[in-house]
């Protein structure tokens, strides 16, 4: 039972805490990752934006680029749902 759960949730056991602490200095030893998304970046480009007074859009659309993903799946969603009560509809 113990190998399943760790196939399924990639459980990494450590026989000793210097195996981890070995682990750990290597991935500090390279390179920091700072990872920020496309729409992170827009937002805050958008905010100084705003806030220095070179754009006058609404706070909706300068903050657009956190919620228009959201949006965009969501109305995606909404559509694959009224297609398959279409169908569902169609084929009854």
């Amino acid at each position: 039972m113990d190998n399943f759960f760790d196939e399924c949730y990639s459980i990494k056991r450590y026989d000793d805490v210097r195996d981890f602490d070995r682990e750990k200095n290597e991935m500090s030893a390279g390179e920091s990752k700072i990872s920020i998304s496309f729409c992170s970046v827009l937002t805050i480009l958008f905010i100084i934006l705003k806030l220095c007074g070179v754009i006058g859009w609404s706070w909706w659309w300068v903050v657009s680029p956190l919620w228009l993903p959201v949006a965009a799946v969501l109305a995606i969603a909404l559509i694959g749902l009224v297609i398959v009560g279409i169908v569902a509809l169609i084929t009854d």
